[in-house]
């Protein structure tokens, strides 16, 4: 049975994770090790941002690299939003011309980031990292066609990533570790015991789910 991360900043790799990597880290050092690479809106440098890009576009050639992001839409983010914007749209056109996933960060801007997507009529698969907004929300977002992923917050008592992870179809959603102590093991368990099944049905589910969204078994 694998475990799979979908979104990790950690350095683990006894399970099947997708590394961040932001443009500019030591490429050469995760040969063959599964990664996505994106400009996070809060870390955008106006003095570098086209080079950053250009490396984003470079390393997403890479047959290793499996998702373009994070990257997104954060209104708490000191970075100015219309730059923002502009950055995630080259992001969506790098992911389109790779045919690979988006691995979207997107605090307070949903209506944007639903509307972008409308606009762009984007065919890869959207995928929301972190989740933990409000379940109104959340359905506007899988009506859409996106696919949400829950980390930490599944251990938080009354958050929103409980309260969906109950009821959601069993093909919208992935796990993740982001940048929490906690280890995707756990966040299986929460998950598990949280939809009432077995962790071996929610590994499978979730085998299923990567499989499909990445076209791939990446064996």
């Amino acid at each position: 049975m694998d475990y799979i991360d979908i979104h990790t900043h950690g350095n683990s790799v006894a399970v099947k994770s997708v590394l961040n990597l932001f443009p500019g880290e030591n490429l050469p050092e995760i040969s063959g090790r599964l990664f996505s690479t994106g400009l996070h809106p809060w870390y955008i440098d106006i003095k570098d941002y086209n080079d950053k890009i250009e490396i984003v576009r470079n390393w997403a050639k890479n047959k290793s690299c499996i998702a373009i992001g994070e990257t997104g839409l954060d209104k708490i983010s000191k970075t100015n939003f219309d730059l923002q914007r502009i950055l995630f749209e080259k992001h969506i056109e790098i992911a389109e011309e790779n045919d690979k996933p988006l691995i979207i960060h997107c605090v307070r801007a949903f209506d944007e980031l639903i509307e972008i997507k409308k606009i762009k009529g984007s065919k890869v698969p959207w995928i929301v990292h972190g989740y933990n907004s409000k379940p109104q929300v959340a359905e506007r977002l899988i009506n859409e066609g996106l696919i949400l992923s829950f980390g930490k917050a599944l251990n938080q008592t009354g958050s929103n990533a409980k309260k969906i992870l109950e009821s959601i179809s069993e093909n919208r959603f992935f796990l993740e570790t982001d940048d929490s102590t906690l280890s995707i093991q756990e966040i299986y368990a929460f998950a598990a015991k949280i939809r009432k099944i077995s962790i071996n049905t929610l590994a499978e589910m979730i085998q299923r789910n990567f499989e499909q969204t990445f076209n791939s078994q990446h064996e």
